[in-house]
């Protein structure tokens, strides 16, 4: 991405991941109009005008994590459920 103007300000397409750079929140945003190449790492504190693809990519994140919550309780239950049969099985 070419460097900007002071004045200059880009629209945030989306937020798309979000780390810890150096203890601080930065987020991962596509630039609408610009290819995925450009996307960057901004810093919270850069993202005042963006609140509402945060939220999007804050409900988005929250609703994976309880999917993959959701498999990984199913795939404990089936598991068990196995070891229960295998073990009725073996009785004499």
């Amino acid at each position: 991405m070419p460097e900007l103007e002071e004045e200059d300000e880009y629209e945030v397409e989306e937020v798309r991941d979000e780390k810890l750079i150096e203890g601080e929140t930065h987020f991962l945003v596509k630039w609408k109009g610009w290819p995925s190449e450009y996307n960057q790492w901004v810093h919270h504190e850069d993202m005042e005008n963006a609140t509402e693809a945060i939220q999007s990519y804050s409900k988005r994140k929250r609703v994976k994590n309880s999917l993959v919550a959701r498999k990984k309780q199913q795939k404990h239950t089936e598991s068990l459920a196995k070891a229960g049969k295998k073990r009725r099985q073996k009785k004499p």
